[in-house]
């Protein structure tokens, strides 16, 4: 009785590994997919005015990208915690596994300097060093910021009312 029971319990746990597995390839796939094509209308909007149907699919993509995101970072939560449970202090993996992803978030992949977008890493530093090298070399630097705010004045009896406590009636029409 004990060796079937092993065996099934062996048998389940590769089933679950696989499905596991499959799972995760599933959303990286999903979410490479979803970026390839928000690249391409991304590529379309540079050339012309998207329609409203591509406008809603990009929308539609964005949130997809974002969804498989979250939900596989939280897989990779519940799996830590399971590790933490069953390895402790030495599950040194996960936690470089989660800087890694941390990391690989907040890379510049490209940069639209101009109107031509940039992506190649060498020209991409170049670049930016460029760009600040001569913002900081330049002798007529503007470090004021000019603004024009058209803001409507108010009468003094909507700046009385500004001031008058708040009426049953307007609490209720608000909540």
């Amino acid at each position: 009785m004990y060796s079937l029971n092993g065996q099934i319990a062996r048998k389940l746990k590769g089933v679950l590994k696989k499905c596991n597995g499959d799972n995760c390839n599933f959303l990286d796939n999903r979410i490479i997919e979803c970026k390839e094509r928000i690249k391409v209308l991304d590529e379309t909007s540079n050339q012309r005015k998207l329609s409203e149907k591509e406008l809603e699919e990009l929308k539609r993509l964005n949130f997809d990208v974002w969804d498989a995101i979250k939900f596989k970072e939280s897989i990779w939560r519940q799996k830590s915690r399971m590790m933490w449970l069953k390895e402790g202090d030495a599950n040194t993996t996960f936690f470089h596994r989660a800087v890694k992803i941390k990391a690989k978030r907040k890379i510049v992949y490209r940069i639209k300097i101009g109107r031509f977008w940039c992506n190649e890493p060498r020209e991409l530093k170049k670049r930016v060093y460029d760009f600040f090298k001569n913002h900081f070399q330049s002798r007529s630097r503007n470090w004021k910021m000019e603004m024009e705010l058209n803001f409507r004045i108010l009468k003094d009896i909507e700046i009385e009312k500004l001031e008058e406590p708040f009426s049953r009636e307007e609490i209720k029409g608000a909540v």
